[in-house]
């Protein structure tokens, strides 16, 4: 169960510009890859099928990541990329499923979600491949829940941290933008909207808890 509790100082782990402290915060956004799952071993996994070493598959990976994210090819015009940069002569896959295969669900991230579902409202806002959503609503990797919002890269045809695609982000949560959590496991995601009046949690994967606790901190929850 939820409670309300009343606003104590804000640590330095937090991300909140100092004229917010106190404002009541009505929507929450949550990254999906990084955040609701961990998919760094899919990368792992990935160079072993292609038989190339982690860091080589990595680079392919960045080449391409924010090209797919905006749209701009499909997942398995992708894995041709990675076949003809690497050489892959064997068993073709259809990709979309694979990758999303390796997607290992943080399972207090999800229980978070599901719980302040109850009683805010929850949007995800997302660097995301074309046609991968539905596939992960499938497999468990994202809680299915009634979203308030869901914003994905590859629909717009932006990516974070871009200012169009967070001016998307405070425009279908239709509140203000002081008014709007977000929590992403990248700096940079976290910095840009700090900039646009919104509050920032930084995941760390290895510490869950802690972005659970920051979050709850900005909503006045109590952990109890």
């Amino acid at each position: 169960m939820i409670r309300q509790k009343e606003r104590i100082s804000k640590p330095d782990s937090l991300r909140i510009p100092e004229k917010l402290l106190g404002t009541d915060i009505k929507f929450v956004y949550f990254d999906v890859g990084g955040v609701i799952f961990d998919f760094e071993q899919g990368i792992h996994n990935l160079a072993n099928l292609l038989g190339v070493d982690f860091e080589n598959c990595e680079r392919i990976f960045k080449k391409y990541d924010p090209i797919i994210c905006r749209g701009k090819i499909t997942p398995q015009e992708l894995w041709n990329k990675y076949k003809t940069e690497t050489g892959y002569k064997d068993a073709d896959i259809d990709f979309a499923d694979f990758w999303t295969d390796q997607f290992v669900p943080i399972p207090q991230i999800h229980k978070f979600i599901r719980q302040l579902s109850k009683d805010y409202a929850i949007g995800l806002l997302t660097n995301i491949y074309p046609g991968v959503f539905p596939l992960m609503i499938k497999k468990g990797k994202i809680p299915n829940i009634p979203y308030a919002v869901v914003i994905q890269s590859c629909e717009e045809g932006l990516i974070k941290p871009e200012e169009g695609f967070l001016r998307i982000a405070e425009e279908k949560s239709e509140v203000k933008p002081n008014e709007i959590i977000l929590m992403d496991d990248v700096k940079s995601n976290i910095l840009a909207v700090t900039k646009r009046n919104w509050s920032g949690v930084l995941f760390d994967r290895n510490k869950p808890e802690e972005a659970i606790d920051n979050v709850k901190l900005l909503l006045g929850i109590s952990n109890t």
